[in-house]
């Protein structure tokens, strides 16, 4: 609904996948939807996200008791000062979106572990991203109120592993070949 001309990918950005059911969930980062693609080969919109929150480059995607939750990576090159403008929403099958947490910057992943929502930041800096500021947050109340880890170089997924503890794909990035690593 809303094309960012300068920032336009025809056959989109498919950023995040989930399975849940029978059918997988992708998500267009750069056109801002959400849809469900049936093993049938059949394709259906769950919701245009950028008609409801403009080009918010949603990046994130979880699901957990019937709603997606959604994270979003923002615009660089916000000026210094302004309040970083990422968000999570919960979304539900039918396209209702709400806002679930405020004041996160640049999310990347997303990872519910013991019911409660994390957040993966890959840069905390306003503006753009800055190697060394990615973080895993806890979410609670609509903010973030715990940082798990911090000091992360572009950090790109965060997963929650059999043993419980969250799994992080670092240096997703902006550095050589072969520097990549996961953290636990």
């Amino acid at each position: 609904a809303h094309k960012n001309d300068e920032d336009f990918e025809p056959d989109g950005t498919w950023f995040s996948m989930i399975a849940l059911g029978r059918a997988l969930y992708p998500m267009d980062s750069n056109h801002g939807e959400l849809d469900r693609v049936t093993p049938n080969g059949r394709i259906r919109r769950v919701v245009d996200i950028s008609a409801r929150l403009g080009h918010a480059v949603p990046t994130a995607l979880v699901s957990r008791h019937g709603r997606f939750s959604v994270g979003n990576l923002g615009l660089f090159g916000a000026p210094d000062g302004t309040a970083p403008n990422e968000h999570v929403w919960d979304i539900t099958r039918r396209g209702h979106v709400t806002v679930r947490a405020s004041g996160l910057e640049q999310v990347l992943g997303l990872a519910f572990r013991q019911g409660l929502l994390y957040a993966l930041e890959m840069s905390t800096t306003p503006g753009g991203p800055t190697p060394g500021t990615g973080a895993l947050v806890r979410l609670h109340d609509g903010r973030p109120v715990q940082t798990i880890a911090s000091g992360l170089d572009f950090p790109t997924g965060v997963t929650v592993g059999p043993d419980g503890a969250f799994y992080v794909s670092d240096r997703g990035f902006g550095f050589g070949a072969g520097q990549g690593r996961i953290l636990r």
